[in-house]
C-alpha cells in the first residue's frame, strides 16, 4: 500500500498595490512618467498612502520585527 504524497500549495506574497493595474504603460519620457506617479499619488486618500507605507515598511524591516515585535508601536516625531 502506498502512502499517498500531499501536494503543497504555493502562495505568492506580493502587496496588492504593485499590481493594482492590470496594464502596462509606456511612456515618452521620464517627466512624463514623473507626472503619472505624481498624478496617482495625488489620486489617494491620506489613509490609503498611510496604508502603503505600513506594508512597505513590515516588508523592509520584516526581520527586525519578527525580532522584536514591539518595535513599530510609537512613532516619534521631531
Amino acid at each position: 500500500m502506498k502512502a499517498k504524497k500531499k501536494k503543497k500549495t504555493y502562495q505568492v506574497n506580493e502587496p496588492e498595490t504593485a499590481f493594482s493595474n492590470k496594464r502596462i504603460t509606456f511612456f515618452k519620457s521620464f517627466e512624463e512618467e514623473n507626472e503619472d506617479t505624481r498624478r496617482y499619488y495625488a489620486s489617494l486618500t491620506p489613509e490609503e498612502r498611510l496604508r502603503q507605507l505600513n506594508e512597505l515598511i513590515k516588508r523592509i524591516f520584516s526581520e527586525e520585527l519578527l525580532a522584536h515585535p514591539t518595535l513599530g508601536n510609537r512613532i516619534h516625531f521631531d
